[in-house]
């Protein structure tokens, strides 16, 4: 036994060969700092094998080499691996906080409010194990108030941290149920790659002044579908990853950037993308990303959703009630360069789609085939909808057709929803509806606007309608098959 009575003692042990059958540390009543024991390990490298079980606030059981030592009534523990690359094990039950040290080889591990162990000179290829013993174990990953990197690895769910100071040791998972990446202050960026065996992952980018990105990378070879859930918050959400056999939450904090990658285009996987609503009245964008590969979805002021590699992707306003009444604004032209499937807008009832043209010279077809209310294509790329109150239709500059095709050899029919045509600048946009729909139509009539480049198209039958508003249009084309009359009102 060690006992350092009295006063803020350091006591320090080398252990190479100790292999003492009983070897207790006790600090004692500090004074002012608290006792400090510090342990150099077995001479060479990689041969410590350190492992530390705290039992309470100021004790534990260290072991290293052959030497098993119990500490007490300490208010600090330090290990010093001499840079040999050696491992440290924490094990116990409860929450797990690893902050790494300015070193790229030290750092501190704390469970829950029981006494930390701090290391030092670890080696560059030296490993820190989480071990859990319990049922609902987590692992707190912190980074450095700079710039720093965390990539989560598939499958075994190892954390590396890259900072400033190059690549810290590595983080090692074992039976560890859930983990946060903590990035603190400056621009962070969290990479999480699927599959993970955690229940649950959080992250944490930190303070809001600065730009931190997450990104979440497909499993190969598994079919899965992501779900994103903007919260009503800047920079908070929630994304789930579906698979046929389980399901991974991921919430993330003050992230200003969300990433996502499928493995449709490269890997051939069947992987599909599901964004939410919020529950507010919102605005979403569909760009270009900032990649030439990617696609930008941002939903009024929440973080923009990047993705690439996906089959299926779908715009959601809902299911949470209540939906709001959104604004879909889609550039629908970039929309093959991310996907390889169907893209749908499905709105809650009260909602519009604004399908924008490039400014150059487009055509936009509209069928009734596709999505539950029809599909609109912009110069071939098309977008599916369904739960719309309207369909805009917007040209911007150049010469644009919009075509209306209801024709039911072409698996057509009447569109539900009320078009809004814009043709845009002064250049030559025509307007086309044509074709016999499967729904019979009695009637149609015209009606000029107050501007000769506006008017309203309607048909009715029995079972039917449509509505056709258009502005800065030049040229209108009706071809339209009814049964009994056709209307033009002054």
């Amino acid at each position: 036994t060690v006992d350092g009575l009295h006063g803020d003692d350091d006591i320090d042990i080398d252990v190479r060969d100790l292999a003492l059958p009983g070897l207790t540390v006790k600090g004692n009543n500090p004074s002012i700092e608290g006792d400090t024991l510090t342990i150099e390990g077995v001479a060479g490298a990689s041969n410590d094998n350190v492992s530390w079980t705290p039992a309470a606030f100021d004790g534990g059981t260290l072991v290293v080499g052959a030497q098993t030592i119990l500490v007490e009534t300490m208010e600090r523990l330090l290990y010093d691996g001499e840079a040999g690359d050696e491992s440290l094990t924490v094990s116990g039950e409860g929450r797990f906080v690893h902050t790494p040290g300015a070193a790229r080889d030290a750092g501190t591990v704390q469970l829950d409010s029981l006494l930390a162990i701090s290391y030092e000179e670890l080696g560059f290829a030296g490993t820190v194990t989480i071990d859990g013993t319990g049922a609902g174990d987590l692992l707190v990953a912190r980074g450095t108030d700079a710039d720093d990197r965390f990539d989560v690895a598939a499958t075994s769910g190892d954390v590396s941290l890259t900072s400033a100071h190059g690549a810290h040791v590595v983080l090692i998972r074992s039976d560890v149920e859930m983990l946060m990446l903590d990035g603190l202050n400056g621009d962070d960026m969290s990479v999480i790659n699927l599959p993970q065996p955690y229940e649950e992952i959080h992250v944490h980018g930190g303070d809001q002044g600065s730009t931190d990105f997450l990104q979440v990378i497909e499993e190969t070879v598994e079919n899965e579908t992501f779900h994103v859930f903007p919260d009503t918050t800047f920079g908070d959400g929630g994304i789930r990853v579906d698979t046929a056999s389980d399901s991974l939450p991921i919430y993330y904090e003050s992230a200003e950037w969300v990433n996502l990658y499928g493995g449709s285009i490269i890997y051939g996987d069947d992987d599909d993308l599901v964004i939410h609503d919020d529950t507010a009245n919102n605005l979403w964008w569909v760009t270009g990303g900032s990649d030439p590969n990617t696609v930008r979805v941002t939903i009024d002021q929440h973080s923009p959703i990047e993705y690439f590699g996906f089959n299926d992707v779908m715009l959601m306003n809902g299911p949470a009630s209540p939906t709001g009444f959104d604004r879909f604004r889609i550039d629908a032209t970039i929309l093959t360069v991310a996907s390889d499937g169907d893209f749908t807008v499905h709105g809650a009832g009260a909602d519009v789609l604004e399908a924008l043209g490039t400014g150059q010279d487009d055509w936009f077809r509209v069928v009734a085939w596709g999505g539950p209310q029809g599909t609109v294509a912009v110069n071939g790329s098309a977008v599916r909808f369904g739960g719309l109150a309207s369909l805009d239709l917007i040209g911007l500059e150049g010469n644009d057709w919009f075509n209306v095709d209801v024709d039911a050899s072409a698996g057509s029919d009447v569109i539900s929803v009320p078009i809004n045509i814009d043709g845009g600048g002064p250049e030559n946009d025509g307007v086309s509806v044509r074709g016999a729909p499967q729904s019979v139509l009695a009637e149609s009539s015209y009606e000029p606007g107050p501007d000769p480049s506006q008017g309203v198209l309607e048909y009715w039958g029995d079972d039917a309608f449509m509505q056709i508003n258009f502005q800065n249009v030049d040229v209108v084309q009706d071809e339209v098959v009814v049964t009994e009359s056709f209307h033009v009102h002054a």
